[in-house]
C-alpha cells in the first residue's frame, strides 16, 4: 500500500522534473548552459523516480492494490507531462470545464493577452477577444458547449498593448473513462 509519505516523495520528484526541465531547457535556448548538464539532472531525477517506483511495488506488483498503484502514478507522470508539454508551448492553450468555463491557460495565452490565468478563468476568456467578434464568438462557444462538438473560429484577441492579434481556435470535447464529458482542450494559434 502506498503511504502518504510516498506519494508526497513522488509528487516531489514530478514537480522536480517540471521545474529541472523548464529552467534547464530555458537555459539551454540562451546558450547558458551545455546540452550534457541538462541530461545529467534529468538522469538523476530519473534515477531517483526508479527508486521510488521499487518503493511503489514491494512485492514484485502482484496485488491488486499494486496494480491501481502503478496506474494512479502513471496518472501524475502523465499530468505532469501534459502540464510541461503545454507550459509555453507556442501555441495559446486552454482547458474548461464540463460546462465550458475556462478552468486553466497556458503561459503564452496570457502573454499573448497580457492577462493572468485567474482573469482568463470561468468566463473571463471573453475579456481577451475584441469587442468587434466578442459577442459572436461567445454565442459560438455555447453552441459548441450545448452540442457537445468542437469549436473552431477564427477571431481577433486583444493583445496586451491593445494591438489584434488574428486567431484560429480550435476546441475538442474531452471524455473521462466512462464517456462523460469532461471539458474541452482548446489550442489558439496565430495566422
Amino acid at each position: 500500500m502506498i503511504t502518504e509519505d510516498q506519494i508526497e516523495h513522488v509528487g516531489k520528484a514530478l514537480g522536480a522534473i517540471g521545474v529541472i526541465a523548464a529552467a534547464s531547457i530555458a537555459a539551454w535556448k540562451k546558450g547558458v548552459m551545455p546540452a550534457f548538464r541538462f541530461a545529467s539532472n534529468i538522469a538523476d531525477i530519473f534515477e531517483s523516480l526508479q527508486d521510488i517506483k521499487k518503493q511503489l511495488i514491494p512485492n514484485g506488483g502482484s496485488s491488486m492494490r499494486d496494480a491501481i498503484d502503478r496506474i494512479e502514478a502513471r496518472l501524475i507522470i502523465a499530468e505532469q507531462r501534459h502540464k510541461l508539454l503545454t507550459m509555453d508551448s507556442p501555441f495559446a492553450v486552454f482547458e474548461t470545464s464540463a460546462s465550458g468555463d475556462c478552468v486553466h491557460v497556458n503561459r503564452t495565452y496570457c502573454r499573448w493577452t497580457g492577462m493572468a490565468n485567474e482573469e482568463l478563468e470561468g468566463k473571463g476568456w471573453v475579456n481577451a477577444i475584441s469587442r468587434d467578434c466578442r459577442a459572436s464568438v461567445f454565442q459560438e462557444w455555447l453552441l459548441a458547449v450545448e452540442q457537445v462538438r468542437e469549436f473552431s473560429m477564427d477571431y481577433h484577441l486583444v493583445g496586451q498593448d491593445g494591438s489584434q492579434i488574428k486567431v484560429r481556435c480550435n476546441a475538442f470535447p474531452m471524455f473521462d473513462a466512462k464517456f462523460k464529458l469532461s471539458g474541452w482542450m482548446g489550442i489558439i494559434s496565430k495566422i
